[in-house]
C-alpha cells in the first residue's frame, strides 16, 4: 500500500489495520491522518524515505517504521524542543541508513509511556547523527514519569554527536533521567 501524491484520512469511528505481512510506504509530501475517533493499527512495517514521512509515521501509530533512504535535516517543529517525540511503542529500523537530526533541544525524546527500540535489519549498521548547539541536550533523551516509565532499547546502531558551537565537548549520546529504563 502506498500513500502517494495526496493525503489519506481515516474517518471518525473507522479503524485501518496494517496486518503483520503488509507494508505501508508514505511518500514524501504525503500524509496519513486520523479524524476524530479514527484509528490506525500498525502490525506490519511502515516504510519512510523523508523527514516528513518519518514524523507522520511516529505521530500516527505504534509499530515498526523502516528507513528506505538516508533522512537528513529532521528539524524541530515550531513550538517543540525536540525533532522526534516518542510517546508510544515504536521500533525504528535504520535499515543501513543514516538519520540526521538537528535541534535546539534533544534529537529524539522518549516521553512518559514511550518505548523506543532502535535497530538495524540490514547487514550493515545504520547511524543517527545529531547536531546541536547546547551541550545540555542529548541525541536521545529518555524521560518518563511515575508510573509511566520511558524505555529505550538500542540494537546494532551508531550514534554520533556533533557540536556546532566550536566548544570542546561531545554532549550526550543518550541521557536517561528518573523513571526511565
Amino acid at each position: 500500500i502506498t500513500v502517494q501524491a495526496s493525503d489519506y484520512t481515516i474517518g471518525d469511528g473507522k479503524t485501518w489495520t496494517l496486518t503483520e505481512s503488509s507494508k505501508l510506504e508514505i511518500i514524501e509530501g504525503s500524509s496519513l491522518t486520523t479524524n476524530g475517533s479514527g484509528k490506525f493499527i500498525n502490525e506490519g512495517i511502515i516504510e519512510v524515505n523523508s523527514a516528513d514521512a518519518l514524523k507522520n509515521a511516529i505521530n500516527l501509530c505504534s509499530g515498526t517504521i523502516k528507513l528506505m533512504d538516508n533522512i537528513n535535516d529532521v528539524n524541530v517543529e515550531e513550538g517543540y524542543t525536540t525533532s522526534l517525540l516518542i510517546s508510544n511503542n515504536v521500533t525504528l529500523d535504520l535499515n543501513g541508513h543514516t538519520l540526521t537530526l538537528s535541534s535546539a533541544g534533544s534529537g529524539i525524546y522518549v516521553g512518559a509511556g514511550g518505548y523506543l527500540t532502535i535497530m538495524d535489519s540490514s547487514n550493515s549498521k545504520g547511524s543517527i547523527i545529531y547536531t546541536y548547539s547546547d551541550m545540555s541536550n542529548a541525541t536521545i533523551m529518555v524521560n518518563g514519569t511515575s508510573p509511566d516509565y520511558a524505555q529505550l532499547v538500542l540494537e546494532k546502531c551508531n550514534i554520533f554527536v556533533v557540536n556546532t558551537t566550536g566548544a570542546y565537548d561531545a554532549g550526550y549520546g543518550v541521557f536517561a533521567s528518573t523513571y526511565s529504563k
